[in-house]
C-alpha cells in the first residue's frame, strides 16, 4: 500500500509540474442485461486513487506472473546448474548436486573424470589467488595448451554448453534468417560444420571486426610444425 502511495504521489507531482488535468473516474456502466443475474453487483471505485490502485497491483501481478512463466522453466535450470558447476567446481565448493543433475541431462559427460578436473581447476585459483568467476574460467581455459585442454576435456564441454546454450530464442530466430541469406542455391552444397561457422560469422560481426588477425594467423600456424616452416611468423 505504502509503495503505490508513493508512486501515486509521484504521478502527481509529475502532472502537476506538466499542468495535465487532474485524473477522474471513470463513468460508471451497468452490467449488461444478458450476463447480469441479479445476484452480484460490479464493484466502483470511491476515489481515483483507488481506482488506480487497483491497475498498478494488477500490472505488478501480470509481471511478476509473466517473469517467473518466462525463467521457471527447465531449460533455465540446466543452465543454471551448469553455471554453478563450474563456479563452484573452480572455488572448491561443494558441487555434488550440480554434477548430478548436470550428468542427468549430458550422458555424455564423465562424472567422475569432470568431478577430478574440477577438484584440479580449483586447486590452480586457490594457488593464484584469483576470484573465481564464469570470465576468469573461460579465461584459462581458453589460454590453455592444446595438451592441457585434452586433460581439461570434461571441463571444457561443460565451458562449450554455457557459451554456446542460449538465453533466449531470439538467437535461434536470428540463426534461421541468417542461414535463409547465407545458404543460397550458389552454396546449396556448403557442408554442416562450414555453414556453422560462416553463420556465427555473420551474426556477431562486432566481434569479428574486433578480432586480432595477425595474433589468430600466428595461433594458428603455432598448431603445427609445417605450418611454421611454410608461412612463418605474422607481424
Amino acid at each position: 500500500m505504502q509503495h503505490s502511495g508513493h508512486f501515486f504521489g509521484l504521478v502527481e507531482c509529475f502532472r502537476t509540474s506538466a499542468e495535465v488535468e487532474e485524473p477522474s473516474l471513470p463513468r460508471k456502466r451497468r452490467v449488461p442485461r444478458r450476463i447480469d443475474d441479479g445476484a452480484t453487483r460490479g464493484h466502483f471505485s470511491e476515489t481515483v486513487e483507488e481506482h488506480y490502485r487497483l491497475q498498478y497491483f494488477e500490472a505488478i501481478d501480470l509481471a511478476v506472473a509473466s517473469i517467473e512463466d518466462r525463467f521457471d522453466q527447465p531449460g533455465y535450470a540446466i543452465y543454471r546448474n551448469l553455471e554453478e558447476l563450474l563456479i563452484k567446481g573452480a572455488a572448491g565448493s561443494d558441487f555434488s548436486e550440480h554434477l548430478r543433475e548436470v550428468s542427468a541431462v549430458y550422458h555424455e559427460l564423465d562424472a567422475s573424470q569432470l568431478k577430478l578436473q574440477l577438484s584440479n581447476l580449483a586447486t590452480y585459483f586457490q594457488d593464484n589467488s584469483i576470484t573465481v568467476s564464469l570470465e576468469e574460467c573461460f579465461k584459462y581455459l581458453r589460454s590453455l595448451s592444446p595438451a592441457a585442454k585434452d586433460f581439461y576435456n570434461e571441463v571444457c564441454t561443460v565451458a562449450r554448453l554455457v557459451l554456446v546454450m542460449p538465453a533466449s530464442n531470439a538467437v535461434s530466430e536470428r540463426s534461421f534468417s541468417v542461414m535463409r541469406r547465407i545458404k543460397s542455391y550458389l552454396r546449396s552444397t556448403m557442408g554442416q560444420a562450414r555453414l556453422n561457422h560462416v553463420m556465427v560469422l555473420n551474426i556477431y560481426k562486432e566481434q569479428v571486426d574486433a578480432l586480432d588477425l595477425t595474433a589468430i594467423a600466428n595461433e594458428f600456424v603455432s598448431s603445427s610444425e609445417h605450418r611454421l616452416r611454410f608461412f612463418g611468423r605474422f607481424t
